[in-house]
């Protein structure tokens, strides 16, 4: 599809019907070689010790294992802003 509008980029066929159409799916992004492979964990109203690698006593494996094979900050005094978690995300505060 050539021109401009919502759907410059769409290399598929919108037909008048589902049947005349042909889906199409941009190419999935990939990361260069050598680049940092890096876990940004977002979580909303979480307190220190709600962890369960830093003595809470909810289970929380998976998060747990992402912190054993990392880096366990423990002494990190914190003075940042308060800020909504999506405000955080996007502006990154």
């Amino acid at each position: 599809m050539t021109g401009t509008g919502p759907y410059v980029s769409f290399e598929g066929k919108i037909g008048r019907t589902f049947a005349g159409s042909e889906p199409w799916r941009p190419p999935r992004p990939q990361a260069p070689r050598g680049a940092p492979n890096i876990v940004v964990v977002l979580a909303d109203d979480l307190g220190y010790s709600d962890l369960g690698c830093y003595g809470s006593e909810i289970a929380t494996p998976n998060i747990d294992a992402i912190a054993g094979q990392g880096l366990a900050l423990r002494q990190l005094p914190c003075d940042a802003a308060v800020f909504t978690d999506a405000g955080g995300a996007f502006d990154g505060a």
